[in-house]
């Protein structure tokens, strides 16, 4: 009596439900994971929106409190000294770029032209504008900017960046917390 041996063809197979498991399981992950990047896009764009909703408040304010050009130095660095935001800069631009009051340099005459910038060529544009993740060319940190047109002149207020990636930090998840109920 000869005992045939079979050769061992049994490969490590998946079955069909095995496959469609993995198959289903994949899909939901790259379906969540795409989600998770457009809400936390969304998040992120609503945020830079109400940050820049806040810095127009403040130079509506300030606008309010500046009653002619020669006063401006008085009046900005009461308005600062009294509504101090950590890291917050002021600065006030004529029609033509030029820089009329800087809440970081004493001496504006030093500073270059801002017609150029993204923002105060927005402002002039449509009446407000903002710029995101840009470095400022006079200080070299990165700084958020909001600006308002108004009749003579351009408020500029900034923020650090750093700031900004606080307040990003802060709420950009909150989203997660509503579908994850």
């Amino acid at each position: 009596m000869d005992i045939v041996s079979k050769p061992n063809n049994d490969r490590h197979v998946l079955s069909f439900s095995r496959k469609l498991f993995l198959s289903v399981i994949s899909l939901f992950l790259v379906f969540a994971v795409c989600f998770i990047a457009y809400q936390y896009q969304r998040e992120k764009e609503y945020k830079v929106e109400l940050l820049h909703s806040q810095l127009q408040d403040y130079n509506a304010r300030l606008n309010e409190k500046i009653d002619t050009l020669s006063g401006i130095r008085n009046e900005m660095n009461e308005y600062i000294n009294n509504h101090a935001l950590q890291d917050l800069r002021v600065t006030v631009i004529d029609l033509q770029g030029n820089v009329l009051y800087d809440s970081y340099k004493t001496n504006n005459s030093l500073l270059e032209n801002h017609i150029t910038r993204p923002e105060v060529e927005k402002a002039l544009a449509t009446g407000s504008g903002f710029d995101v993740r840009r470095t400022s060319e006079t200080t070299g940190v990165p700084y958020f900017y909001s600006a308002t047109l108004y009749n003579d002149f351009i408020i500029h207020f900034n923020n650090t960046f750093f700031d900004v990636f606080r307040f990003y930090i802060r709420v950009s998840f909150s989203f997660w917390h509503f579908y994850s109920k």
